[in-house]
């Protein structure tokens, strides 16, 4: 009988931050000449939506996202977007989290 053992956790790259960062937000400071704020105002619960995927894509394991970002004169046409799977095999020591996308829409 062959016994079947947990897969190794994928090796994890180490991330570039930084230009992660400028990758995605550099449309973002190009036009409005600087980053969305970071303030309280800026997490307020009312700007973060939740939505349940349906049951054949996850049912209830799954979930996306959308923060909007605030710009510090008030347009806040800008939103991070992205999906939380509980679903996935790799997400044994917690929430898969996949950003999707950031910016305007």
């Amino acid at each position: 009988m062959v016994g079947c053992r947990p897969r190794p956790p994928r090796p994890r790259r180490p991330l570039d931050r930084r230009a992660l960062r400028e990758a995605a937000l550099g449309p973002f400071v190009e036009r409005y000449g600087g980053l969305p704020a970071f303030t309280p105002k800026a997490r307020q619960a009312h700007r973060t939506r939740i939505d349940k995927e349906p049951a054949e894509a996850g049912g209830g394991r799954r979930w996306r996202v959308r923060h909007t970002l605030v710009h510090p004169e008030g347009e806040d046409l800008w939103a991070v977007e992205g999906v939380v799977d509980l679903t996935s095999p790799d997400a044994f020591e917690g929430a898969l989290v996949t950003l999707r996308s950031i910016g305007e829409g």
